[in-house]
């Protein structure tokens, strides 16, 4: 039965690409109820060591065919029953261990502690007992010298380090539970964690080509996604690739390693039946894929060429700036065997618009990449209307395609089609909920159509993914001021101000806007004023929400202050804010003497009559704050109508020289400031 599963699950993938019912019929009796059954009940009445390896072999086959038509709920108990069958007891457990080098504390590290049953063997292959010549396994590559990381976990307890041997059969049962563990959860950094305990455990024991290399592979993946390790990955992926040829290369350099040191066909396929290991060239294209992705597009390329994948060749020379080799191989493909994806790909070394229209014409209109290809071409142009008729047909040919929506409504925010605008980028958004710069758009095409309501949640999403963008920042503070949400107007300006002092590359943050200042100091006073008219007491929940968001406006003003120190209306706004919460009239008068100095410093000699007007209105406040008597001595009194008689002098005095007017002819402001400099004078 074992032989029977894998021969109909191993006939390739194109058995069941032609022959749907047959995957189908295949799927649907190994996941039913009565195979398990069936297995159970034989699994008791086990009698001898044979019996038992074939029928934890043949549930290890079942889990893993189920494994192949994505029945993994169904698969799953085979994996366990398997190991059941087998013996082999396993403990997913922690112990203190490193991972670095330098590390000196040992800290929890997973680990999986695993032990074959006592008597168990290999009774089928007959190796029992045999010894294992590590030499002709594939050899695990090391990491850099310079590398901070451990080859593996090293842990505290030392008989951890060393563990006794597996039999083949445990071993593909760890690998299957290994699978289990990828197949139900999701694809991140803790299934790799939770992954890896299995591969360490496997890799303890040298004594199968296939095992050995399936765990390679599949730690070759997981270490793919980390930044120290991705090195020795590829590595090891190429040493996996080049142990399938007999010629010198980068990791095996000696006719011995290449050669003689290399197992046979029925060594290496003894238990291809119970593992998961892709064929040649699936790794081949794999190293390939990765090549690429790390830069190493010239290598890439000749292992594509190896595979006949001429798209992929195409793609490695563009992007390596062989436009001339691309061209070749692109041209030569063309008059072999047209294809619309060969047109299109001459279309990009080319940018010529024709073998675009030409990949179009020849896929009867279905190959969207090639209409949308014609679309950025027209859309760098400066073709807009162009680009906008293309990515609409391409969408239509292709919805599932993230970057042309992003590109159709790009265009369509140009020429104004924001309803387009909008249903673009909310599939952009639907396909790739990260994509921070659709949610900003869409922000920012609700705030076109004033409908704050709307832009506030995706502005949210788009600083969920990218706190960095200064610009949706901007675009929030003005939405949480139309929508009432003074808190977090003066959180985006307190982000704003640590872009614009912390960070060089955020020079061209513009200054803070005024309207939106005054307007938080008016708004939040006001919140406050209607709260204490309701007749709601300071213990008031509402009353302590309202004075927290005030003394947050104060330390924004603060801030401001010191960073915008020569704007009047800041230190205007700030003296309202003071004046207004009676925080004192040093604190206000201190902030109107640095208004009349912001002022004094650009309305003389500028011709400047409004600012004039308003530094001579300002002039009399403080000269009317400097003579209230009431709660005064006489000493201080005197010294602060010495301060405002000094003030109004040096205004009529520098009055008199800017317009040279004659008693009667001042302008209103400016008689008030007359008249106190005469009572000063009395």
């Amino acid at each position: 039965f074992g032989n029977g599963v894998w021969r109909v699950g191993g006939e390739g993938e194109k058995v069941y690409a032609d022959n749907t019912s047959v995957s189908k019929s295949i799927g649907d009796y190994l996941t039913s109820p009565l195979l398990s059954s069936r297995l159970k009940s034989m699994s008791t009445s086990l009698l001898d060591e044979r019996r038992r390896y074939v029928m934890a072999s043949t549930c290890l086959e079942v889990g893993i065919t189920c494994s192949y038509f994505k029945a993994h709920k169904q698969g799953k108990p085979f994996f366990e029953l398997a190991r059941v069958i087998s013996g082999l007891e396993v403990e997913v457990t922690g112990r203190l261990g490193r991972k670095t080098k330098f590390q000196e504390e040992g800290k929890a590290q997973m680990i999986v502690i695993a032990k074959s049953r006592e008597g168990g063997g290999e009774v089928e292959q007959g190796t029992k007992g045999e010894k294992v010549d590590e030499k002709k396994v594939p050899k695990s590559a090391s990491f850099d010298p310079d590398n901070p990381m451990h080859e593996s976990t090293q842990f505290v307890d030392p008989s951890l380090n060393t563990v006794p041997p597996l039999t083949t059969l445990d071993q593909c049962i760890l690998l299957s539970l290994c699978l289990d563990v990828k197949n139900t959860n999701p694809s991140d950094g803790l299934t790799a964690t939770q992954m890896t305990p299995y591969l360490e455990r496997v890799l303890k024991n040298k004594d199968d080509w296939m095992i050995y290399s399936t765990a390679l592979l599949e730690r070759s993946w997981l270490e793919s996604e980390s930044n120290h390790k991705r090195e020795r990955a590829v590595l090891q992926i190429q040493a996996l690739v080049d142990q399938h040829e007999e010629k010198l290369t980068i990791t095996q350099s000696t006719y011995k390693a290449a050669v003689e040191d290399s197992k046979g066909a029925e060594e290496r396929l003894k238990n291809v039946h119970r593992i998961v290991y892709p064929p040649r060239w699936g790794i081949k294209r794999d190293l390939g894929e990765r090549y690429a992705a790390m830069g190493i597009l010239t290598s890439a390329a000749e292992i594509f060429t190896e595979l006949h994948l001429w798209d992929e060749v195409v793609e490695c020379y563009t992007h390596a700036g062989r436009k001339q080799q691309a061209e070749e191989v692109v041209r030569r493909e063309i008059e072999r065997n047209p294809t619309p994806r060969m047109y299109a790909a001459l279309g990009d070394i080319t940018d010529e618009e024709d073998y675009y229209r030409k990949s179009w014409e020849l896929s009867g209109g279905k190959y969207a990449r090639a209409m949308a290809a014609m679309g950025r071409m027209r859309f760098d142009k400066g073709d807009f209307r162009g680009c906008y008729d293309c990515m609409v047909v391409a969408t239509k040919v292709k919805p599932l395609s993230p970057s042309a929506w992003f590109l159709l409504g790009s265009v369509s925010m140009r020429l104004k089609e924001f309803k387009t605008a909008l249903s673009a980028f909310s599939h952009v958004v639907q396909q790739v909920p990260e994509d921070c710069d659709a949610w900003a758009n869409v922000g920012s095409i609700h705030i076109h159509n004033k409908n704050p309501e709307s832009a506030y949640p995706a502005l949210c999403e788009s600083l969920r993914f990218r706190r960095q963008n200064w610009r949706v920042w901007i675009n929030k503070l003005y939405v949480c001021m139309d929508l009432g949400k003074w808190d977090e107007a003066v959180q985006a300006v307190h982000t704003l101000l640590d872009f614009k002092t912390q960070n060089s590359t955020m020079k061209d943050i513009p200054d803070m806007d005024e309207r939106v200042v005054r307007g938080l100091v008016t708004e939040t006073i006001k919140a406050l004023e209607v709260v204490l008219r309701d007749g709601k007491g300071k213990d008031s929940g509402d009353y302590k929400a309202k004075i927290k968001t005030c003394e947050r406006v104060g330390e924004m003003l603060g801030r401001i202050s010191s960073v915008v120190k020569t704007e009047a209306w800041v230190w205007e706004a700030y003296a309202e804010f003071n004046e207004r919460l009676m925080r004192g009239e040093t604190k206000v008068m201190d902030c109107l003497m640095k208004v009349h100095r912001c002022l004094s410093a650009k309305v003389w000699g500028a011709g400047d009559d409004e600012g004039i007007e308003k530094l001579c209105k300002l002039t009399v406040k403080i000269c009317g704050m400097h003579m209230k008597e009431e709660g005064r001595g006489e000493q201080e009194l005197k010294q602060s109508r010495a301060k405002a008689k000094f003030l109004a002098r040096n205004v009529v005095k520098k009055l008199e020289k800017e317009f040279e007017f004659k008693k009667g002819e001042e302008g209103e402001e400016a008689k008030k400031l007359v008249v106190i400099l005469g009572e000063l004078d009395e």
